[in-house]
Protein backbone atom coordinates (compact mmCIF):
# COMPACT_ATOMS: atom_id res chain seq x y z
CA UNK A 1 0.00 0.00 0.00
CA UNK A 2 2.82 2.41 0.90
CA UNK A 3 4.65 1.51 -2.31
CA UNK A 4 1.48 2.15 -4.35
CA UNK A 5 0.98 5.54 -2.66
CA UNK A 6 4.61 6.47 -3.31
CA UNK A 7 4.25 5.41 -6.96
CA UNK A 8 1.08 7.50 -7.29
CA UNK A 9 2.88 10.46 -5.71
CA UNK A 10 5.67 10.21 -8.31
CA UNK A 11 3.14 9.77 -11.08
CA UNK A 12 1.39 12.93 -9.83
CA UNK A 13 4.53 14.81 -10.89
CA UNK A 14 5.14 13.10 -14.22
CA UNK A 15 1.54 12.42 -15.32
CA UNK A 16 -0.75 14.63 -13.22
CA UNK A 17 -3.68 14.56 -15.64
CA UNK A 18 -3.75 10.75 -15.62
CA UNK A 19 -3.60 10.69 -11.82
CA UNK A 20 -6.40 13.25 -11.64
CA UNK A 21 -8.55 11.16 -13.98
CA UNK A 22 -7.82 8.00 -12.00
CA UNK A 23 -8.74 9.71 -8.70
CA UNK A 24 -11.94 11.19 -10.15
CA UNK A 25 -12.91 7.85 -11.69
CA UNK A 26 -12.75 6.21 -8.25
CA UNK A 27 -16.11 7.91 -7.60
CA UNK A 28 -15.59 7.82 -3.85
CA UNK A 29 -18.68 8.10 -1.71
CA UNK A 30 -19.51 11.28 0.15
CA UNK A 31 -18.65 9.51 3.43
CA UNK A 32 -15.21 8.52 2.10
CA UNK A 33 -14.55 12.10 0.96
CA UNK A 34 -15.60 13.56 4.32
CA UNK A 35 -13.41 11.01 6.14
CA UNK A 36 -10.47 11.75 3.84
CA UNK A 37 -10.97 15.47 4.33
CA UNK A 38 -11.01 15.10 8.11
CA UNK A 39 -7.95 12.86 7.99
CA UNK A 40 -5.85 15.32 5.99
CA UNK A 41 -6.85 18.15 8.34
CA UNK A 42 -5.75 16.08 11.35
CA UNK A 43 -2.51 14.92 9.71
CA UNK A 44 -1.53 18.42 8.60
CA UNK A 45 -2.40 19.82 12.04
CA UNK A 46 -0.27 17.17 13.73
CA UNK A 47 2.65 17.86 11.41
CA UNK A 48 2.30 21.58 12.10
CA UNK A 49 2.33 20.82 15.84
CA UNK A 50 5.52 18.78 15.45
CA UNK A 51 7.18 21.59 13.48
CA UNK A 52 6.22 24.06 16.24
CA UNK A 53 7.79 21.75 18.85
CA UNK A 54 10.99 21.57 16.81
CA UNK A 55 11.12 25.34 16.27
CA UNK A 56 9.32 27.04 19.17
CA UNK A 57 9.22 30.54 17.67
CA UNK A 58 6.43 32.77 19.03
CA UNK A 59 3.15 32.33 17.18
CA UNK A 60 -0.13 34.24 17.12
CA UNK A 61 -2.59 32.81 19.66
CA UNK A 62 -4.75 31.14 17.02
CA UNK A 63 -1.81 29.16 15.63
CA UNK A 64 -0.48 28.15 19.04
CA UNK A 65 -3.57 26.05 19.80
CA UNK A 66 -3.80 22.82 17.75
CA UNK A 67 -7.61 22.70 17.76
CA UNK A 68 -7.87 26.29 16.53
CA UNK A 69 -5.20 25.64 13.90
CA UNK A 70 -7.09 22.51 12.77
CA UNK A 71 -10.32 24.50 12.51
CA UNK A 72 -8.60 27.19 10.46
CA UNK A 73 -7.02 24.48 8.30
CA UNK A 74 -10.46 22.97 7.66
CA UNK A 75 -11.96 26.37 6.79
CA UNK A 76 -9.05 27.09 4.47
CA UNK A 77 -9.49 23.76 2.66
CA UNK A 78 -13.25 24.27 2.33
CA UNK A 79 -12.58 27.73 0.87
CA UNK A 80 -10.02 26.17 -1.50
CA UNK A 81 -12.51 23.52 -2.63
CA UNK A 82 -15.21 26.07 -3.26
CA UNK A 83 -12.80 28.47 -4.93
CA UNK A 84 -11.51 25.84 -7.37
CA UNK A 85 -15.04 24.59 -8.04
CA UNK A 86 -16.65 27.98 -8.67
CA UNK A 87 -13.52 29.45 -10.33
CA UNK A 88 -13.67 26.68 -12.90
CA UNK A 89 -17.43 26.91 -13.30
CA UNK A 90 -17.15 30.64 -14.06
CA UNK A 91 -14.94 29.72 -17.02
CA UNK A 92 -17.26 26.95 -18.23
CA UNK A 93 -15.71 24.03 -16.36
CA UNK A 94 -17.59 20.78 -15.76
CA UNK A 95 -16.10 19.48 -12.47
CA UNK A 96 -18.35 18.41 -9.63
CA UNK A 97 -17.56 19.37 -6.06
CA UNK A 98 -16.71 15.68 -5.44
CA UNK A 99 -14.15 15.77 -8.27
CA UNK A 100 -12.44 18.82 -6.77
CA UNK A 101 -12.63 17.36 -3.25
CA UNK A 102 -10.82 14.14 -4.11
CA UNK A 103 -8.09 16.10 -5.91
CA UNK A 104 -7.61 18.55 -3.04
CA UNK A 105 -7.44 15.67 -0.56
CA UNK A 106 -4.70 14.03 -2.66
CA UNK A 107 -2.84 17.36 -2.89
CA UNK A 108 -2.98 17.57 0.92
CA UNK A 109 -1.59 14.05 1.22
CA UNK A 110 1.28 15.08 -1.07
CA UNK A 111 1.77 18.19 1.08
CA UNK A 112 1.96 16.03 4.21
CA UNK A 113 4.64 13.86 2.59
CA UNK A 114 6.68 16.97 1.80
CA UNK A 115 6.21 18.25 5.36
CA UNK A 116 7.60 14.98 6.72
CA UNK A 117 10.60 15.26 4.39
CA UNK A 118 11.16 18.86 5.48
CA UNK A 119 10.95 17.93 9.18
CA UNK A 120 13.75 15.42 8.58
CA UNK A 121 15.80 17.57 6.20
CA UNK A 122 15.68 21.04 7.78
CA UNK A 123 17.64 20.12 10.94
CA UNK A 124 20.32 18.53 8.74
CA UNK A 125 20.59 21.30 6.11
CA UNK A 126 18.52 24.47 6.01
CA UNK A 127 19.79 25.21 2.48
CA UNK A 128 18.74 21.80 1.19
CA UNK A 129 15.41 22.13 2.99
CA UNK A 130 14.84 25.55 1.45
CA UNK A 131 15.66 24.18 -2.00
CA UNK A 132 13.22 21.29 -1.50
CA UNK A 133 10.52 23.72 -0.39
CA UNK A 134 11.03 25.93 -3.46
CA UNK A 135 11.12 22.96 -5.82
CA UNK A 136 7.99 21.38 -4.37
CA UNK A 137 6.15 24.71 -4.54
CA UNK A 138 6.75 24.90 -8.29
CA UNK A 139 5.84 21.24 -8.74
CA UNK A 140 2.72 21.78 -6.61
CA UNK A 141 1.56 24.56 -8.93
CA UNK A 142 2.13 22.29 -11.94
CA UNK A 143 0.12 19.50 -10.34
CA UNK A 144 -2.72 21.79 -9.27
CA UNK A 145 -3.05 23.41 -12.70
CA UNK A 146 -3.07 19.98 -14.35
CA UNK A 147 -5.59 18.62 -11.83
CA UNK A 148 -7.95 21.57 -12.32
CA UNK A 149 -7.57 21.26 -16.10
CA UNK A 150 -8.53 17.57 -16.02
CA UNK A 151 -11.35 18.00 -13.50
CA UNK A 152 -13.02 20.86 -15.36
CA UNK A 153 -12.31 19.40 -18.81
CA UNK A 154 -10.67 22.56 -20.17
CA UNK A 155 -7.77 21.01 -22.15
CA UNK A 156 -6.17 24.43 -21.72
CA UNK A 157 -3.64 24.99 -18.93
CA UNK A 158 -3.96 28.79 -19.18
CA UNK A 159 -7.71 28.56 -18.65
CA UNK A 160 -7.03 26.29 -15.66
CA UNK A 161 -4.58 28.82 -14.26
CA UNK A 162 -7.26 31.48 -14.70
CA UNK A 163 -9.75 29.32 -12.80
CA UNK A 164 -7.23 28.91 -9.97
CA UNK A 165 -6.60 32.67 -9.82
CA UNK A 166 -10.34 33.37 -9.74
CA UNK A 167 -10.72 30.69 -7.06
CA UNK A 168 -7.84 32.07 -4.96
CA UNK A 169 -9.26 35.57 -5.14
CA UNK A 170 -12.67 34.31 -4.03
CA UNK A 171 -11.04 32.22 -1.31
CA UNK A 172 -9.10 35.25 -0.02
CA UNK A 173 -12.29 37.30 0.19
CA UNK A 174 -14.20 34.54 2.01
CA UNK A 175 -11.34 33.82 4.44
CA UNK A 176 -10.90 37.52 5.19
CA UNK A 177 -14.59 37.80 6.05
CA UNK A 178 -14.42 34.65 8.21
CA UNK A 179 -11.34 35.90 10.08
CA UNK A 180 -13.04 39.21 10.76
CA UNK A 181 -16.17 37.42 12.00
CA UNK A 182 -13.95 35.29 14.27
CA UNK A 183 -12.35 38.45 15.64
CA UNK A 184 -8.91 37.74 14.18
CA UNK A 185 -7.18 40.90 12.98
CA UNK A 186 -5.56 40.24 9.56
CA UNK A 187 -2.87 42.85 10.32
CA UNK A 188 -1.87 40.74 13.33
CA UNK A 189 -1.34 37.77 11.06
CA UNK A 190 1.00 39.59 8.67
CA UNK A 191 2.91 41.16 11.56
CA UNK A 192 3.92 37.66 12.67
CA UNK A 193 4.96 36.38 9.25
Amino acid sequence: MIQAAFSLALQSITQPRQVARWLIDLRLSREALVTGFALVVVINSLLFGVSVLLDPAPLPWFLARPAVYGGLQALSLIATLLGLYFGGRVLGGQASIQDITVLVIWMQILRALIQVLLLVLLPISAVLGGFLLSLTSVIGIWIMVSFVDEAHGFSNLLKSLGAIIIGLFGMAVVLSILLILLGIDPSGITANV
